[in-house]
């Protein structure tokens, strides 16, 4: 057995609480007084298997007074020339080739097009229903549109239709329901699924272990919430594609909770890569007030423009113009704000390296790797965007933008492991501490440790001057300084030396603390 009959195998356990196969049905009701009309699309395979023969039912009631109407299929080379023209109808129609009978006449004088005239209680209208197969040398894209180009019939179009669009005879089960652009998207959601499974189950193991040692900080924690969320993500996914392959509807309430999930998972992650960044929780414990304004207004940002794209797709998605959701303005802000972010990580790199030289050897590793994380969107999207064709642009970027993000959570999960084999292990600091922040270069002591007191202080309600939003990234109340362990890999914990005073108290004298630094370097 495969790697692909396993996973289908798990799709039917997965999939057998769900309703039983029925015909996709794209349903609606079509009065306007537009000569012309875009119904759908639809990405058919070529020819070559018959058992994946693409095929279109349709059904369509409309009054009698409205007969002359036709049903126009145009692929994807003649579609750009049509669509959001200028043209008038005509010369839309003017672009098909009859031979290839991409035209159907819903009248009853053409009997194939299966139109018969029908009268309930003087009531005139026509019920049109047939089939229609399509056949090409490669996998194309079908549009769908109707039009009433006859100028002695002015009052546009009045319609009822349904249209069942297929790839697959019956029994296809995994091809027949999806456009040629979707196959395999459920297959790959399944696999990562399973896998990003596996790595929240390790994270949570090692978080027992960072637990157990003191060392499980709010970063950690971010991280495992990240990973949840992309759990959720594939959840919801994987239910909106097994009834859609199923009974050919759209769950479109789990496909919403799906990208909410993905959207919370992703922006948790750089939130935490950027914290990391800065040095929190591995160089500092706490960010300054300054700098959790910055972050909350670009996350708040953030936030902004993928609602924005929810939005998009509810109220302004143009199906016949947009083959997937990045293809939008707020889909062009995701990439930039992605850049932002990355823009702000490689400063905070460089700002905490500059100041703790030690942690060179970890902060090029983060750096390097996470960079990719950051441009990874913004190429795949240009990538797909240039060079791969439409009909295999939703399920590549699909697959290549989950894969990125689940090397980018293992690597992630590595980096951060807290076996005696990672050298380059980042937390020291036990979640009882906290370390300095800032460096005086003129003394060569750290700042913070004579700063603390009276900053905690400062921002606080005592002052009546409101919440210190800092203190939402403060890992401990506690000063800490550095002594040598055997419990680490690097053997670099450290134990408190000067708890905080519950309230305000004089800050020590810079030569003592310069003295008690020099004392215990000397120890070391």
């Amino acid at each position: 057995m495969n790697w692909r009959t396993a996973l289908r195998t798990l799709l039917v356990i997965f999939c057998v609480f769900l309703a039983s196969s029925q015909s996709k049905y794209i349903i609606g009701n079509l009065i306007t007084k537009e000569e012309w009309h875009f119904l759908a699309r639809f990405c058919f395979l070529s020819g070559e298997d018959k058992n994946l023969l693409g095929s279109v039912d349709y059904n369509f009631t409309f009054p009698a007074s409205f007969e002359g109407m036709e049903l126009y299929f145009y692929f994807d080379d003649q579609w750009n020339d049509v669509y959001k023209t200028d043209k008038t109808c005509k010369e839309k129609v003017s672009v098909l080739r009859p031979d290839y009978f991409q035209i159907v006449q819903l009248s009853e004088k053409y009997p194939w097009s299966g139109c018969k005239r029908h009268n309930k209680s003087g009531y005139v209208y026509f019920h049109c229903q047939g089939t229609r197969n399509f056949r090409s040398f490669r996998p194309r894209w079908w549009f769908i549109t109707i039009g009433h180009c006859q100028p002695k019939n002015s009052n546009g179009i009045n319609l009822s239709y349904e249209l069942h669009l297929t790839n697959g005879a019956e029994g296809q089960y995994f091809f027949r329901e999806l456009s040629a652009d979707q196959f395999t998207i459920l297959e790959v959601d399944i696999a990562f699924l399973i896998f990003f499974g596996i790595i929240t189950c390790v994270a949570v193991v090692f978080s027992a272990m960072l637990r157990s040692r003191q060392l499980y900080h709010s970063t950690y924690k971010m991280f495992i919430v990240s990973l949840v969320a992309y759990n959720g993500y594939f959840f919801f996914i994987c239910i909106h594609y097994g009834r859609y392959v199923q009974t050919g509807m759209e769950e479109r309430e789990c496909k919403v909770v799906a990208y909410v999930c993905q959207a919370f998972s992703v922006l948790t992650f750089q939130l935490l890569l950027i914290l990391l960044g800065k040095g929190y929780t591995i160089t500092r414990g706490q960010i300054s007030h300054a700098g959790s304004i910055k972050i909350a207004i670009f996350m708040t940002v953030y936030v902004f423009v993928y609602a924005g794209i929810f939005l998009w797709e509810t109220e302004f998605f143009d199906p016949g113009l947009v083959l997937y959701r990045y293809e939008s303005p707020p889909g062009y802000g995701l990439i930039v704000m992605r850049i932002i972010g990355w823009l702000w990580f490689c400063f905070a790199i460089f700002t905490t390296v500059k100041h703790h030289i030690e942690k060179l050897q970890f902060y090029i590793f983060f750096f390097f790797t996470f960079t990719l994380w950051f441009w990874a969107s913004g190429i795949t999207f240009v990538v797909a965007i240039n060079a791969v064709p439409w009909h295999l642009r939703e399920k590549i970027v699909n697959g290549v933008e989950i894969a990125i993000d689940f090397i980018a959570h293992l690597i992630f999960l590595i980096l951060t492991s807290p076996l005696l084999f990672n050298k380059i292990f980042p937390f020291h600091i036990r979640t009882t501490q906290i370390v300095p922040c800032d460096t005086d270069s003129s003394l060569g002591v750290d700042t913070e440790i004579q700063s603390i007191q009276l900053s905690t202080v400062s921002s606080s309600y005592l002052l009546g001057q409101g919440p210190n939003m800092a203190n939402l990234f403060i890992t401990s109340n506690t000063v800490t300084a550095k002594v040598p362990n055997e419990d680490l890999p690097d053997n670099n914990l450290t134990r408190p030396v000067m708890p905080l005073p519950s309230v305000p108290s004089p800050p020590p004298s810079y030569n003592t603390l310069f003295q008690a630094r020099t004392h215990n370097s000397a120890d070391n």
